[in-house]
């Protein structure tokens, strides 16, 4: 006999263990799940018997959803079944939660936990399973068919309780997001302007080393920038990332190899080096 601790707070997480609680005998015989609502006896004193109930366990599943996982009954009763037990014999089931939506500080991310759906729940078994006295194990593919034939079952029962899954609402882009999605723009820009001035330069375009090295200055100031975070004015980098878009433009616009138009562009771009230098 294996004795199988269900710890729950909260109605949905109570109904989903006595859903568990009724089924894992059907698959595995020699389980012996106990839960505070349903084997308590009337007058008796609930708080010895939770603490033998505790010192006798097994295993313990902490049935955890989107309400309670924060609980301190629920973080109480699995630390106490971790002492008995150890953590390797402790799980969390999660009804109506990823993984990733346990805190990175909750005191139940030392455990492993289970996700309910089919993959999960059979690897539970198993780990039950093996926890349980070598005389009374089932064999594995045993195991496996019972509990084919049973889950049909229990995720019918489970997917009837109600456990107040709201849809979240996007969250709005940080601000520091929308600043680098400008910076990218305004990098990307400069990059299409300065490989546009080396092809000419190859090309025998211009001579003028020095107007080179201007734009590769503003083009590794701009890279700078975004290394560090850049402005925490977001309007001033709206208004850089308008004025390169139209320098842009004017430039595919361009059907002539006219050097002097190109040479005023350079020297729009020199004057925006000049408007966002460093504070």
């Amino acid at each position: 006999m294996i004795n199988v601790f269900l710890s729950w707070s909260g109605d949905s997480s109570k109904s989903a263990a006595q859903v568990f609680r009724a089924w894992l005998p059907t698959v595995i015989q020699s389980a012996r799940p106990y839960m505070s609502a349903e084997d308590i006896d009337k007058g008796q004193r609930w708080s010895i018997d939770l603490a033998k109930q505790l010192d006798d366990a097994n295993f313990g599943i902490i049935c955890l959803t989107p309400d309670n996982t924060t609980a301190p009954w629920i973080l109480f009763e699995a630390g106490a079944i971790s002492k008995s037990v150890g953590r390797s014999r402790v799980s969390p089931l999660l009804f109506g939660l990823n993984f990733s939506d346990l805190r990175s500080t909750s005191p139940l991310l030392q455990f492993q936990s289970t996700k309910f759906d089919k993959e999960e729940i059979l690897k539970l078994l198993h780990s039950i399973n093996k926890a349980s006295p070598e005389t009374e194990r089932l064999q594995n593919e045993v195991l496996t068919k019972t509990f084919e034939r049973s889950w049909a079952d229990l995720n019918r029962e489970i997917t009837e309780i109600d456990f107040g899954l709201a849809v979240k609402a996007p969250s709005p882009q940080p601000y520091a997001d929308k600043i680098g999605n400008i910076l990218e723009e305004l990098l990307s820009t400069s990059r299409t302007q300065l490989n546009l001035l080396r092809s000419m330069e190859g090309e025998g375009g211009s001579d003028d080393l020095e107007e080179l090295r201007e734009r590769a200055s503003l083009l590794g100031y701009i890279e700078k920038m975004e290394g560090e975070g850049g402005s925490d004015d977001l309007e001033e980098l709206r208004e850089r990332a308008s004025l390169l878009g139209a320098i842009e433009k004017l430039e595919a616009d361009v059907g002539s190899g006219d050097i002097e138009e190109l040479r005023e562009r350079v020297a729009l771009l020199t004057k925006l080096a000049a408007r966002v230098s460093p504070r």
